[in-house]
């Protein structure tokens, strides 16, 4: 019970944009679909408060977005294009 406590937690702390499918729109931007965020992002909620007010698509949130989300709740930096 413990060891699968923790592989939770590991699991958590370690998600990053490798673990989504990123897909190309007709543009040319990547993105990642809202249906395999919410499917499987663990705080999904927090990314969407986290999105408010920034520019998606329809199709999903941007790549670059959700990397910077999870640099974010790494503690790194967040670093702008």
């Amino acid at each position: 019970m413990v060891e699968s406590f923790a592989r939770t937690l590991y699991h958590k702390a370690m998600q990053s944009i490798k673990d989504f499918t990123v897909h190309a729109s007709s543009t040319g931007t990547t993105y990642v679909s809202w249906k395999d965020l919410e499917d499987n992002m663990d705080d999904y909620e927090d990314f969407k408060e986290w999105m408010f007010g920034q520019t998606c698509i329809e199709e999903g949130a941007y790549s670059w977005d959700v990397e910077r989300y999870f640099r974010k709740k790494q503690g790194l930096p967040v670093m702008m294009d």
